[in-house]
């Protein structure tokens, strides 16, 4: 059975503190753009491209995100591939004994959509998903924030 999303630090603080434990603290990641790897193929490459203007656009993507953006980029890539490849034979073929079965590669392809959806999920790129992302914002008061309390 999954564990449940842990709720957010700022909704924490607003609902108190109830069993008077300290609150951790979030960490702070640099805001810096992460750099695209040189593995990444050349649609993963325009995938990358798209995703680092939305997700910089939405305050989400940090500098250590990086290597995750990469994976979905390479995923995503690969289902387009394996999409290609499940369009080229018919949906379904005839084994040896005459029996009528489903293509092999609509099942591989519904797996790969599966981890791609998941992925795009921990940067909030569905609407549910949208909900529990946290941007990152830079304060720049945010010395006089820690003096005034």
């Amino acid at each position: 059975m999954a564990t449940p999303t842990p709720k957010p630090r700022g909704l924490k603080v607003l609902e108190g503190n109830k069993n008077l434990k300290k609150t951790p603290k979030n960490p702070k990641p640099s805001t810096r753009l992460p750099r695209a790897p040189n593995s990444l193929d050349r649609n993963a490459k325009k995938l990358w491209r798209v995703y680092v203007k939305q997700l910089q656009e939405s305050g989400i993507l940090t500098e250590i995100d990086g290597h995750q953006l990469a994976d979905l980029c390479r995923a995503e890539s690969h289902l387009e591939d394996l999409r290609e490849e499940r369009d080229k034979y018919e949906l379904t073929y005839e084994n040896e004994k005459g029996e009528i079965k489903p293509n092999p590669m609509i099942s591989v392809v519904q797996q790969q959509e599966y981890r791609v959806r998941l992925m795009r999920a921990d940067f909030g790129l569905n609407p549910v998903a949208r909900n529990k992302v946290q941007a990152i914002t830079v304060d720049k008061d945010d010395k006089m924030r820690k003096l005034i309390g």
